[in-house]
């Protein structure tokens, strides 16, 4: 198996590497209605980057804890852990999704009308996922968590695919080929 991974050229985005669900500490519903802002639409969101490096302007980070540094934690300077996720079970998810073999292709795009026209212009293929690399880079803050939430209504929370994300420059650190 092969995971696809597609970007413009010039994109500066990060890539997505997973989008797993944390186990939350803190009912999810009321974290985005405490701790999150009002959008373009007028909806409660979240959708913040975190990174070990420090505190966000929101007041989250992400940090390993744990014995034997086990759990990546999502951290709220007020609330405190709010979510978590087990390292182990990331691990099997993500050597699932990603496993040995990435194919990066980046293409360069143009637009007539309201057509956009892909022109692919180069692939990368990685293999031999690392899995102390990763832990490595999100320790460092190479590897963000991003939260992409808003609420629909009083019950209802949309999540447009929070996850691990990574610059495409990164991805030849988790692997040991690139061809």
């Amino acid at each position: 198996l092969i995971e696809l991974k597609s970007q413009r050229i010039e994109a500066g985005t990060p890539i997505t590497l997973s989008t797993k669900e944390p186990t939350w500490k803190i009912n999810k519903f009321d974290v985005i209605r405490r701790t999150g802002y009002l959008d373009k639409q007028g909806r409660q969101a979240l959708k913040i980057i975190l990174s070990t490096r420090g505190y966000n302007p929101k007041g989250y980070k992400l940090e390993i804890r744990g014995v034997f540094r086990k759990r990546i934690a999502i951290i709220h300077r007020k609330l405190g852990e709010v979510c978590f996720f087990d390292f182990g079970k990331l691990m099997t998810i993500i050597r699932a999704k990603l496993g040995e073999n990435v194919l990066l292709v980046l293409a360069e795009v143009k637009k007539k009308g309201d057509n956009e026209y892909f022109n692919y212009k180069e692939a990368t293929y990685f293999s031999g996922f690392k899995e102390r690399a990763f832990k490595d880079m999100i320790k460092d803050g190479r590897i963000i968590w991003e939260f992409r939430l808003h609420l629909k209504s009083d019950t209802a929370i949309r999540d447009h695919g929070s996850g691990f994300r990574t610059a495409r420059r990164n991805l030849s650190t988790m692997y040991d080929k690139e061809i």
